[in-house]
């Protein structure tokens, strides 16, 4: 299949434009801070921002998939510029579902797990959403741009992590380096989450397109739990001294941005649909020991 994705020089866009090169699939990957050099990726330098230019080169490589992965992932950043955060989750968005609709092309949204104030644990796809912040809030408006714009839009709520990028590191990027640094850190115990790897979350981003899913699904991890357990969980499996880990809480941090304590998500709908269960946190963790970098 012809696929286009943007956001190539993100966390999941540049692993997803190497996971499908390698699947077989022509792959236009976009870009604009970044230089993307993957081999058998057609590489495009462009700001989604600018519409009409984003527009011809999608009418011009006619993709079969567009995935959406572009965005403003620094929370304080879209707290401090809701304008650009907006440029990029929601007039982006819908200009790209606009195109989907024209070329009779599998729209794909990557979404967030940010959407509600984080008062309940494991919420489903159909629970309210209460966005706490700008990208929460900019994130949301882009699912509802998709789906109105492209009604057979697939929207996926994930949190992940995984190998980083010389210019963007991974939450468990900072794990590591600072505990091979030995240096000392801090990480909340009172923040929760889902998280699946990007190897699990590439797999499962083509089999939800190769079985033509629209809708909004949770792809995510299977076990919830905190970030100091994640990342106490780690250091145990790479051998990384865990007394440089200390539990701290996210009232303490001084962030510019609110951030919901619980961003848990319940995975059993996409289980059903793929008939197969997603990663516990040891299953993903699995994919940063050295033998599968």
């Amino acid at each position: 299949m012809n696929w286009l994705v943007t956001g190539a020089s993100g966390l999941l866009g540049n692993a997803l434009c190497k996971y499908l090169v390698l699947k077989g699939h022509t792959v236009n990957g976009l870009s604009h801070s970044h230089l993307v050099n993957i081999q058998g990726v057609n590489h495009v330098s462009l700001d989604i921002t600018s519409t009409d230019q984003l527009v011809a080169l999608v009418l011009d490589s006619k993709p079969n998939v567009i995935v959406h992965a572009a965005g403003l992932t620094n929370v304080d950043a879209c707290e401090e510029n809701e304008v650009l955060a907006t440029a990029l989750h929601e007039e982006a968005t819908s200009t790209l579902a606009s195109l989907a609709t024209k070329l009779g092309a599998h729209m794909v949204y990557i979404s967030t797990d940010h959407l509600w104030n984080g008062k309940q644990p494991l919420v489903s796809e159909d629970q309210k959403t209460e966005p706490m912040n700008a990208y929460a809030r900019t994130k949301y408006r882009g699912e509802l741009s998709s789906i109105e714009t492209c009604p057979s839009s697939l929207i996926l709520r994930t949190n992940f992590f995984g190998p980083g990028l010389p210019w963007r590191q991974s939450f468990s990027d900072w794990v590591i380096h600072n505990l091979v640094a030995q240096t000392p850190i801090s990480v909340f115990i009172d923040s929760y989450f889902t998280p699946i790897d990007l190897s699990h979350l590439c797999l499962f981003v083509e089999m939800m397109v190769a079985e033509k899913a629209t809708g909004v699904y949770n792809l995510a991890g299977r076990e919830r739990v905190s970030k100091y357990e994640f990342a106490m969980r780690l250091a145990k499996l790479l051998h990384l001294n865990v007394d440089l880990i200390s539990p701290g809480r996210i009232e303490d941090a001084n962030l510019a941005a609110p951030r919901p304590m619980d961003m848990s998500l319940d995975v059993r709908k996409i289980e059903q649909f793929l008939g197969c269960q997603m990663p516990d946190v040891d299953k993903s963790l699995k994919s940063l020991e050295p033998t599968n970098l």
